[in-house]
């Protein structure tokens, strides 16, 4: 197993959605898969509070729930995920054009339809965790130059 992958699979997933059975059928996949640092909710109102305290990698979030939709969610999530590079894949039983648009413009970065396919969750998850990674190291490497520019400047003063 390359480093990329341990990483990949150590990330912090959170599963959103209503019904028990779908966050048990998802978290069931990703622990097949390997994936080590899985948590789930089914009230959209714990969300906001669990990215803040866990600051997760990826957020699975269904669209029509009690409470909050999934809208609602990603608009309060907002700031937070514009910021880090967090990616959400919208779980949905919905497919018309508007849902689509209107999970696209409040910041979803892909969809998965239910009923899930076990190939697709798992490809798209992987996909999004990819780009995620990616962006943490990119962060990481920006921090470092400046830390060193900084010692540079103070260096030359």
């Amino acid at each position: 197993m390359s480093f990329g992958e341990t990483e990949m699979l150590g990330s912090k997933i959170l599963i959103v959605d209503d019904e028990p059975v779908n966050v048990m059928l998802l978290e069931q996949m990703l622990a097949e898969e390997g994936y080590t640092s899985v948590h789930t909710t089914t009230d959209p109102r714990d969300v906001v509070p669990l990215h803040d305290e866990n600051h997760f990698d990826l957020i699975l979030l269904d669209i029509r729930m009690p409470h909050l939709t999934g809208i609602e969610v990603m608009e309060a999530l907002a700031d937070r995920v514009k910021q880090n590079f967090v990616p959400i894949l919208v779980l949905t039983a919905q497919t018309d054009d508007a849902t689509r648009v209107e999970a696209l413009t409040a910041g979803a970065n892909d969809f998965l339809t239910k009923p899930f396919k076990q190939w697709e969750v798992l490809l798209r998850i992987n996909n999004m965790l990819k780009s995620r990674l990616f962006y943490k190291g990119q962060r990481i490497r920006a921090d470092e130059f400046e830390q060193k520019v900084r010692e540079r400047t103070q260096e030359v003063r």
